[in-house]
């Protein structure tokens, strides 16, 4: 049950990691270069530079659309197999005890002896 609410989380987390892969970013950028040895030589001497600027990332792909909607389909099939198994393991709870109250009715079974039948049943079988 652990793993299948991990998986969910997961799942979650890759959809939007998709649809962040597909977002435009802006950057700024500075650059400060000094140099200091020039050997006396004026020839040879290099002058202090600086470079600055923005750029702007707008990724264009025809299948953004198509990883955003199915990793949200991913994580949407994950939260119905986390519903499948909570029925699943519900019922069985439900036909276990069902089971335990006949064998109780037929054998004759003493009630605090069914109560520990149940009790012990759910002990096992906790979530």
């Amino acid at each position: 049950m652990k793993k299948i609410e991990a998986d969910i989380e997961k799942k979650g987390n890759y959809s939007y990691m998709t649809m962040a892969k597909y977002l435009p970013s802006i950057n700024a950028y500075y650059n400060y270069s000094k140099y200091h040895d020039n050997d006396g030589n004026e020839k040879f001497s290099k002058e202090n530079t600086q470079t600055f600027g923005l750029t702007l990332n707008i990724p264009f792909d025809s299948r953004t659309l198509n990883d955003v909607q199915s990793k949200k389909i991913d994580y949407l099939k994950s939260k119905i197999n986390l519903e499948n198994n909570n029925l699943k393991q519900n019922s069985m709870k439900k036909l276990v005890l069902l089971f335990l109250e006949h064998a109780c009715v037929v054998h004759h079974f003493s009630l605090p002896l069914n109560k520990s039948l149940i009790a012990i049943f759910y002990l096992t079988h906790s979530c």
